[in-house]
């Protein structure tokens, strides 16, 4: 939708100026002065058009865009560590529970089974 209206806008604008481009040639070939004074005013026009759309247009979209893709980067690296963290902490507390009851069924299941068979 954004771009689709940019894109109007554009055209809009390239419509206007193919418009004033007409209108300066017939100018052109009634007077010089004219002439002269007509393309003075398209330049300055062209300049403030081209201001207007950079600073109220096409960098706020921009910027917004990149601060949407920084943050949404950002977020999901703090997310996938967080995730890859708390793994880690579950595999180690897990490898502990089970060494801890390995070392238990050794100490006091096996070791008595195989002092009680000699």
């Amino acid at each position: 939708v954004l771009i689709a209206s940019v894109n109007f806008i554009v055209g809009a604008i390239k419509k206007m100026l193919s418009l004033m481009v007409k209108g300066v040639k017939w100018l052109c070939k009634k007077t010089l002065k004219g002439c002269k004074w007509i393309f003075a005013k398209m330049n300055e026009f062209r300049r403030w058009t081209y201001n207007f759309l950079m600073t109220y247009l096409f960098l706020p979209v921009q910027n917004a865009w990149i601060w949407l893709y920084n943050t949404v980067k950002a977020t999901f690296w703090k997310v996938y560590n967080a995730g890859i963290t708390f793994i880690n902490f579950v595999y180690d507390k897990s490898v502990a529970l089970i060494n801890g009851l390995l070392q238990l069924l050794f100490m006091y299941v096996f070791d008595p089974l195989v002092a009680g068979s000699r």
